[in-house]
């Protein structure tokens, strides 16, 4: 009977992503890989409307979304973050209560809320404006503010190895995941080296880049 509870706990732990090639899915995939945890895919059509069981769960009809235990847990940095507290033992996130933990957090926060909300206004300009006419301000404007969010993170994060301490964590493959993003990578690492060789560091663990792949 252990090996039947066994595979009830493992049935029990599965997970659900429901995912699209470069969108926001991304760092949950490679989160999900790095944990080593059973999931499955489910693949959302960006550009077609979203049905009535996906609003359900989700109701901003938004990519991407997690189904753990039966719950839907929408917004990338959230799933990330419930993910490395779900599994702590895997250690990507740092110790509850540090100096580590509260840069960790923040990191998370501001690149879901800065620099992916920056990207958006260049890759879906409507999310700022209606008026199509606008798109081509927007769009400069967005890539303006990616460029000085870049420049000061670059200032910031020099000489480390990591975003949050001296291990790799969810942020850093939420960082990973924007830097994707942007337009042009080959250019953005010659500008920032310390940005660069982070991303690189990251870009070279086995599951980063089986997910990676999928993406770029």
């Amino acid at each position: 009977m252990v090996w039947r509870r066994a595979l009830l706990k493992d049935i029990e732990s599965m997970y659900r992503l429901y995912w699209s090639p470069g969108s926001a899915s991304m760092a949950p995939h490679v989160l999900l890989e790095e944990l080593g945890v059973s999931y499955e895919l489910s693949r959302v059509e960006l550009n077609a409307p979203r049905d009535a069981a996906y609003l359900k769960m989700n109701p901003w009809g938004r990519v991407p979304t997690l189904i753990a235990d039966g719950q839907a847990i929408y917004e990338a940095a959230a799933i990330c973050m419930h993910l490395a507290d779900r599994h702590a033992e895997k250690g990507l996130a740092p110790a509850a209560g540090t100096a580590d933990r509260a840069a960790y957090y923040q990191w998370l926060v501001f690149l879901s809320n800065t620099l992916q909300t920056a990207f958006m206004r260049y890759y879906r300009p409507s999310r700022a404006s209606e008026d199509p006419g606008h798109a081509a301000a927007v769009k400069e404007k967005a890539l303006k503010d990616v460029a000085e969010i870049w420049a000061e993170m670059d200032r910031l994060l020099a000489g480390r190895s990591h975003l949050a301490g001296d291990r790799f964590s969810a942020a850093d493959i939420y960082f990973h995941m924007l830097y994707t993003w942007d337009v042009d990578m080959a250019a953005l690492g010659r500008r920032h080296r310390n940005l660069s060789a982070i991303f690189e560091r990251i870009h070279a663990r086995p599951a980063v880049a089986r997910i990676a792949e999928l993406n770029m």
